[in-house]
């Protein structure tokens, strides 16, 4: 018998994890949800970047271990605010979090949803004095 529920119990240090990850984006699209394909509702966007930099330390095995893999954002707003981003220019970082969660058979695969996403560089870039 096994026992039900234990991913509630499971902590994901999402801020650690994303710290030293850049993303290159590569799709944006519309999130829906629903019971169904006739009852779905847009709730935000999903937003797919690549692993552009990762510069986090993942101990013996160093760093960049995770480079080039793809992670989809669920984005609490809507697909407008991401019309001025590119796909393969647009670089951004993902630094605050609603919910994220692993899951998979290997528990090798991360939900995440964020309030917002920050470009850094390239399309849609906010430009310093």
């Amino acid at each position: 018998m096994g026992l039900k529920k234990l991913s509630h119990f499971q902590l994901f240090d999402a801020k650690g994890f994303f710290e030293g990850k850049d993303f290159m984006l590569s799709k944006v699209e519309e999130w829906q949800e629903g019971e169904d394909a006739q009852h779905l509702k847009t709730v935000g966007t999903k937003v797919t970047g690549v692993i552009f930099r990762d510069k986090s330390d993942y101990g013996q095995v160093g760093t960049r271990l995770n480079e080039g893999e793809s992670i989809t954002f669920k984005v609490s707003q809507p697909v407008i605010n991401f019309s001025s981003w590119k796909p393969f220019n647009t670089i951004f970082k993902a630094t605050t979090f609603t919910k994220v969660s692993i899951y998979g058979t290997y528990r090798n695969q991360l939900s995440v949803k964020v309030p917002s996403l920050t470009a850094i560089n390239g399309a849609g870039a906010v430009k310093r004095a």
